[in-house]
């Protein structure tokens, strides 16, 4: 089984400023809406969590939704900012395990990230994501920005954002890849 891992935090003190919900490629939702007040948890193996303890003594704190045995397929992401901030998202990615073609004895599974860095959103707002995700460990996982709700923000560069070299331009403002 893979595992679909979704982490996101805020440039503020305390809990983030926005809610994430995450939807599968069956339609399944999982996460919080705070304009709404309205939480989802439709898939049958996954969490979410807010964790204020392991901050980087900046009194910031991160959010994580894990989906174990994530289907391959796309997922959607919608970020709402329930204030105004930067927010940066990590997806991280394993495959399911599989045998080794050459001697089939053992299994091996590949791991990815994609991040997305210091991305702003207006109070109010609702960012979405495209998430491409696949068991296959020879795949890597994907996500690209759909749509800023809010037009009156253009998209950042970050300095040495981009590391991977499949990617456009235009990507590599405010995204960035890895794998091992």
């Amino acid at each position: 089984m893979g595992e679909l891992d979704i982490e996101f935090r805020s440039d503020n003190n305390g809990p983030p400023n926005i809610g994430v919900v995450v939807t599968d490629p069956r339609g399944r939702r999982i996460g919080f809406d705070p304009l709404t007040k309205r939480g989802w948890q439709e898939l049958p193996v996954a969490q979410g969590s807010i964790d204020c303890d392991e901050s980087d003594d900046k009194d910031t704190c991160r959010g994580l939704i894990e989906v174990c045995g994530a289907l391959s397929g796309t997922y959607k992401l919608e970020i709402i900012a329930n204030a105004g901030s930067n927010y940066t998202l990590t997806i991280s990615a394993r495959s399911q395990e599989v045998r080794d073609g050459r001697d089939g004895q053992h299994l091996w599974s590949s791991y990815s990230d994609y991040d997305l860095i210091s991305i702003p959103i207006r109070k109010g707002s609702r960012n979405f994501l495209s998430v491409t995700y696949s068991r296959d460990p020879n795949l890597r996982v994907a996500a690209q920005l759909q749509k800023l709700r809010d037009e009156r923000y253009e998209t950042r560069s970050h300095p040495n954002a981009c590391r991977s070299e499949n990617q456009s331009q235009q990507e590599c403002l405010v995204m960035r890849t890895t794998g091992r």
